[in-house]
């Protein structure tokens, strides 16, 4: 049976404060590397310069029970999920 779900975090990089999620209950911080926002063929991206920069959220720990998806749409040569 096929379960559909309205997103509880989204991060479209739109709009001034692009840290925080679309929805307004999560942001994104880094290890204080710099980044840039750029356009993709379906929207805005992350652009991170440098292989040591590290993305991080705590906003999943109060919003996930049991289970959960995310989704990354990524294009680089390196990428690592911690849970």
């Amino acid at each position: 049976q096929e379960q559909i779900t309205a997103p509880f975090l989204y991060w479209n990089f739109d709009h001034d404060n692009v840290e925080r999620d679309s929805i307004g209950s999560g942001i994104l911080k880094t290890n204080k590397c710099k980044f840039a926002i750029t356009d993709g063929p379906v929207g805005k991206a992350m652009d991170l310069n440098g292989s040591d920069c590290l993305v991080y959220t705590s906003a999943l720990k109060k919003n996930v029970g049991e289970e959960f998806t995310v989704e990354f749409l990524f294009r680089g040569t390196d990428f690592t999920f911690l849970t």
